[in-house]
């Protein structure tokens, strides 16, 4: 998850690479192992091998061929320089190459291999063996900081969350919630806590994940602009239940609940010159009104409004409203 306020999100005593680090350690200890004992196992020579099936047949052959050859955890440290798109080409192969030069130290081999034994019981033990890790996780999470756009990543690691700027902080946040590869990830108004020029590049980087990582994001805002930069799919809320859901393209072209369309119309433009608001206030949950929960502030309210809540109805395929006049046929 991606918090609203990024400096409250972070531990302020701890350096922003240990919290990468220390998540990945916590949920998977074994990607961590396989990363250094990888790189530790792997000559030059295999490294140029590796490089020249990246180069010449593609990433799905690359892959296999670590697979083949035990030397699983390099692969994504590989592709992490790989993709990169801020450096040139020679300057990757370089750093891939440099990987084999990459070894463990015998403390760290002998951390790595009470982790494997399973011999961490013991406070003392558990911590030396935990810093063996959280080293290889600072590795990581220089990575993903790169990935993720951050100038000198082998530097902002070390630093706090009081030495960040807010758009920094708030990829900070990301990087620990993309960290373990997660199926989604939830985003509560990660922008609305910074400038508007940071809020683009944070809309833009999230653009970028959508696709280049296999995740699905959840976005939650208040500021409808936001979300049609982003998303594929929104969903309006009222009173804690999604009262419209649909395509970007159809709730802005075409939206069919009256909260959707007095929200349209209170978003102000360059040729308004009276800005419409939503009549009334939001109701009391604690005590919410009968039927539909929307119906005290809408202009369209009938008798069946105020008795029965109204039920998703599918308008569409991928659209659905919570609205009796839509049930009627009655679309405007």
């Amino acid at each position: 998850m991606v918090f609203q306020e990024p400096l409250t999100a972070l531990n302020p005593v701890l350096p922003v690479g240990y919290q990468i680090a220390e998540a990945i350690y916590f949920h998977d200890p074994e990607r961590l192992i396989r990363r250094a004992l990888s790189r530790n196992k792997v000559t030059q020579a295999e490294l140029r091998q590796l490089l020249n099936i990246l180069k010449t047949q593609g990433e799905e052959n690359f892959l296999q061929e670590i697979e083949r050859r035990g030397l699983q955890g390099l692969d994504e440290q590989i592709l992490s320089i790989w993709r990169r798109r801020d450096i040139h080409e020679a300057r990757k192969e370089k750093m891939i190459l440099g990987l084999a030069n990459v070894k463990l130290s015998r403390v760290d081999i002998m951390g790595i291999s009470l982790v494997q034994k399973n011999m961490t019981k013991f406070p003392v033990v558990s911590r030396f063996a935990k810093n063996a890790l959280i080293r290889e996780g600072y590795r990581l999470a220089v990575e993903l900081l790169t990935f993720l756009g951050i100038p000198h990543p082998e530097k902002v690691v070390k630093l706090y969350p009081h030495e960040l700027s807010g758009g920094m902080r708030q990829r900070i946040v990301i990087a620990i919630a993309l960290a373990n590869n997660p199926k989604v990830v939830i985003m509560d108004e990660p922008t609305s806590a910074l400038d508007v020029t940071i809020q683009a590049q944070i809309l833009d980087l999230i653009k970028d994940l959508k696709s280049d990582f296999n995740t699905s994001f959840i976005f939650i805002s208040h500021d409808l602009s936001v979300l049609a930069e982003v998303s594929d799919r929104i969903g309006i809320m009222y009173a804690g239940k999604i009262v419209e859901i649909g395509d970007v393209k159809e709730i802005f072209q075409e939206p069919l609940h009256p909260y959707t369309k007095m929200l349209m119309e209170s978003i102000p433009t360059m040729d308004k010159t009276v800005l419409k608001t939503v009549p009334g206030s939001v109701p009391d949950m604690r005590s919410p009104p009968p039927g539909c929960a929307f119906s005290p502030r809408c202009p369209f309210a009938m008798d069946e409004c105020r008795i029965r809540e109204p039920e998703m109805v599918d308008v569409n395929e991928g659209h659905s409203v919570a609205c009796f006049m839509i049930r009627k046929g009655e679309r405007t």
